[in-house]
């Protein structure tokens, strides 16, 4: 519990230099830190089995409603010190989180899962936390705030109210792990590069950063961006797909499909096919790398090389 305390303030150290860098006065920035603490102190909480076994012994629909309210948190905390809290965008987000948090609730059926994920991609195209989440100024991107808060919430309901035998979910991958995700890096990177070039998607251009900024980044993807895609589309829809048709290999190219059709939105084409394509067969590696290692941190590792290589070295 001390290591974790002394993390937490150093956490806070670094998120309020990074708000005050950005120029905010003290008394905007202390809100913004605090908020993005402790929604990270939430998100983290699924890779506590501890903090999970306790929650499940509480009854569903009081566990649901405590999820509910911990989303809500962040929210109050960047609000009220800065005098812009918004009762109708405070109804609006108890609203959206209370629907993610208590929809596996409902009884078991392949369309209630689906229409789970159907309900999450729909809250992020709308850019609803463009309007809940205020910000102080253009560059200052406060609204990340209500996209961590909508993976922590959707993560914890699954795992809370249907957990699935292969998710395993985890912030540090095993080092087989590690092995496997980099190896079908190596081979998704081998398909895609030349195909990206081709389909004029990719263009070769590095983009020089400093090391640690560059170590940032790949911690980035790994932890949010890899770790929320992986868990919806290959520890949650493959999963699911694998079961109902009885097929690994149908599963992935659903899963791999439905991936690639949610990035048709990418850029400032649409619908950006030739992306939506690559991307598509892209997750057919990272549904390898699942399949393989029978754990979702197996291609979170595979996702996550594979998106810094091309944030770092190359640019669409």
């Amino acid at each position: 519990m001390i290591g974790v305390g002394i993390c937490w303030l150093v956490l806070a150290a670094v998120a309020f230099a990074l708000a005050r860098s950005r120029h905010l006065p003290a008394a905007v920035a202390v809100p913004i830190a605090l908020a993005f603490l402790t929604e990270v102190t939430f998100y983290i909480l699924p890779g506590f089995t501890g903090a999970l076994a306790a929650l499940r012994r509480i009854q569903q629909p009081q566990a649901a409603g405590l999820t509910t309210t911990a989303a809500l948190l962040p929210y109050l905390i960047l609000t009220i010190p800065q005098l812009s809290f918004s009762p109708e965008r405070f109804l609006t987000l108890a609203a959206i989180m209370g629907a993610v948090a208590f929809w596996l609730l409902l009884p078991a059926h392949p369309l209630r899962n689906l229409s789970f994920l159907v309900l999450l991609g729909g809250i992020l195209l709308s850019g609803i936390f463009e309007w809940i989440y205020p910000s102080p100024e253009a560059k200052t991107p406060i609204f990340v705030l209500g996209h961590l808060t909508l993976i922590s919430t959707a993560v914890l309901a699954v795992l809370l109210f249907d957990p699935g035998d292969q998710i395993r979910f985890g912030f540090i991958p095993t080092a087989r792990e590690c092995g496997i995700g980099t190896l079908w890096a190596l081979g998704a990177a081998a398909v895609a590069l030349p195909l990206g070039l081709k389909l004029g998607v990719l263009h070769l251009g590095a983009h020089p950063v400093p090391f640690w900024a560059a170590l940032g980044e790949v911690l980035a993807f790994f932890w949010v961006i890899a770790l929320s895609e992986e868990f919806f589309f290959r520890a949650l829809l493959q999963q699911w797909l694998t079961n109902w048709t009885g097929s690994a290999e149908t599963a992935i190219i659903l899963a791999s499909a439905a991936f690639g059709a949610c990035h048709l939105s990418f850029g400032r084409q649409f619908p950006n096919v030739r992306f939506a394509i690559l991307v598509g067969i892209v997750g057919l590696f990272y549904g390898g790398a699942y399949r393989q290692g029978r754990s979702m941190r197996a291609s979170m590792v595979t996702h996550a090389l594979l998106v810094s290589a091309w944030r770092l070295f190359l640019h669409s």
